[in-house]
């Protein structure tokens, strides 16, 4: 009978014990002023959702980071320590449109057993969350692959950038009246623009901060829209138009080689109801490494000249000009072009 008993308390202690494994750890991030609301738990695989005044905008929705040794950030992970913080200062741009900003956001880091930090930042204007790697003793860490993942609710309207390749920057945006007309695997580069037309939701996904690590296009993939990159390149070559640009020939199997205290870039959500609000949302840059120069007195914003717009030909220039005689030569004398030539044709303020 003894025997019987402690074989059912054995038997009930592992079920408690498995039962803890799959309960998802849930853990709460609101924006300053209340109106967002993240939700992340921490369960089989990390994801977050947020919500606008109550009501959902995005979805569950997965986020974790593959290595090439096997560990995934992000999946059956354990927390072994969480921090908050909430942060309002100033900050002051050398140029642009505002000579002040305030940087003003609650802040939420989990850190794993597994080497690795998942921070979450709640603005007025929307989120942003970025791995971070603890590994330090590591100079080189390889990711092989990232799930960044937007569910967005209610099928909202997209302008996409869309694209076939990963050397697009200038694109025409396509218009779709939902996520749901867009074709599988197709993809835009960032930001993206989604309407949720039921709730009248503005949400712009887009990424900042982004250092040894290649830039997140969009894709369309199970309905939903994902992160989606190029991979590392393996070889290059001079090319493109004037052949005076680095073309990739063939890629590596991985995203990324980082050291293993890498910052990774930040996935951000911008929330607006209504476009006006998307003119004056400075996340991006407030998200962004702070300005490294520290005496930044002697910058004056002016007025600029570009060999674009002009087709490169100088024509005082001593040495050949225009598309096909591109060279270093010929930057350095755009540096003294005030010296040389009137700049009446070629300047904009």
């Amino acid at each position: 009978m003894k025997k019987k008993n402690i074989f059912l308390l054995l038997v009930t202690w592992c079920l408690c014990v498995f039962a803890q494994a799959q309960t998802p750890s849930a853990y709460e991030l609101s924006s300053p002023n209340g109106q967002l609301a993240l939700t992340i738990e921490n369960g089989r695989v990390l994801q977050y959702s947020l919500s606008l005044e109550g009501k959902p905008v995005i979805h569950p929705s997965a986020i974790c980071m593959t290595m090439e040794n096997g560990n995934i950030w992000g999946k059956n992970g354990e927390v072994v320590g969480t921090s908050t913080r909430s942060t309002s200062e100033k900050v002051y741009p050398v140029a642009g449109n505002y000579r002040e900003l305030t940087d003003h956001y609650n802040e939420l880091s989990l850190k794993f057993k597994d080497g690795y930090s998942v921070i979450f930042r709640m603005y007025n204007e929307g989120m942003a969350y970025r791995f971070c790697g603890n590994l330090p003793e590591q100079d080189s860490l390889i990711v092989a692959d990232e799930e960044a993942s937007f569910n967005l609710g209610d099928d909202p309207a997209v302008i996409l950038p869309e694209t076939t390749d990963f050397t697009a920057w200038e694109l025409s945006n396509v218009l779709y009246e939902g996520i749901s007309k867009i074709e599988e695997h197709k993809y835009g580069i960032t930001p993206t623009l989604f309407t949720n037309k039921m709730q009248n939701v503005r949400v712009v996904v887009a990424e900042s901060d982004l250092n040894n690590y290649p830039g997140m296009y969009l894709r369309k993939e199970d309905g939903k829209m994902k992160g989606y990159w190029a991979a590392y390149p393996k070889k290059i070559e001079m090319g493109s138009w004037g052949n005076f640009i680095t073309v990739v020939k063939e890629r590596e199997n991985y995203l990324a080689r980082t050291a293993g205290n890498h910052a990774f870039p930040w996935r951000i959500a911008i929330v607006a109801k209504d476009d006006k609000e998307l003119l004056t949302n400075e996340m991006i840059y407030l998200l962004a490494k702070p300005q490294q120069i520290k005496d930044t007195d002697w910058i004056r914003p002016g007025k600029a000249t570009w060999e674009w717009w002009h087709c490169a030909i100088l024509e005082k220039a001593p040495f050949p000009s225009g598309h096909q005689n591109l060279s270093t030569q010929m930057y350095k004398y755009y540096t003294l072009i005030p010296q040389h030539f009137d700049l009446t044709l070629f300047i904009s303020s």
